[in-house]
């Protein structure tokens, strides 16, 4: 990526797309992936000639693949991996969706995605109804727990 300053590494590019405000020039609420005079500001006020727009849901974020944010990309991994066989997810599992998908920070999601020892742990249990629950501002899904009387 090339910026006014000069080329921009894949670390400080993700560093500087994934702060969010209002830019003190222009006093909109917006990415703030520049700087000027040390304070962040939008790309259009950096100078910066770039569209960090979402083509899917419009929002303005670091593009996670082919020009849509972590959070769609994110939605479309997990309709693949819980594909029911018709190309949607299975319905017991959409809450998981929607949940993994709302939290504040959907990048996180993709490192429980890449965890191995995390698939190979759900599909040595049955799944069991799940339940979001909050643990600060994220939602936190876990498995409904079970009774004696439940069997």
């Amino acid at each position: 990526m090339r910026w006014p300053e000069g080329f921009v590494c894949r670390r400080c590019f993700q560093r500087a797309t994934r702060h969010h405000g209002t830019c003190p020039a222009c006093h909109t609420e917006r990415l703030l992936p520049g700087l000027r005079d040390g304070d962040p500001v939008c790309a259009p006020c950096a100078g910066i000639d770039y569209d960090f727009t979402c083509t899917r849901c419009g929002a303005e974020d670091e593009h996670r693949r082919d020009h849509q944010c972590a959070r769609c990309v994110l939605r479309d991994d997990l309709t693949t991996l819980l594909d029911d066989g018709t190309g949607q997810p299975r319905p017991e599992l959409v809450p998981l969706i929607d949940a993994l998908c709302s939290q504040d920070r959907p990048r996180n999601a993709f490192i429980w995605l890449r965890n191995r020892r995390a698939y190979r742990r759900a599909e040595l249990r049955p799944l069991e109804p799940l339940v979001v629950k909050r643990r600060g501002s994220e939602p936190a899904l876990v498995a409904k727990e079970r009774s004696e009387a439940d069997g």
